[in-house]
């Protein structure tokens, strides 16, 4: 499975994924614990192939 970005409302970063099944998503995070607001898109957009690599199609 291969993991996108979703971008918030506010501009930060969250790991997005979805293996046919289920969809999971965590914040993304520095070392330090502060959120990634690292402008890879525009708010409320994903970007990357997060529902790839999974053998269960996404039937939605």
């Amino acid at each position: 499975m291969v993991a996108g970005i979703w971008v918030d409302p506010d501009g930060c970063d969250h790991w997005i994924i979805d293996d046919g099944v289920e969809g999971y998503m965590s914040e993304r995070l520095t070392p330090d614990g502060l959120p990634v607001c690292s402008g890879v898109a525009q708010p409320n957009t994903v970007v990357g192939p997060f529902k790839s690599g999974s053998p269960i199609p996404d039937l939605l």
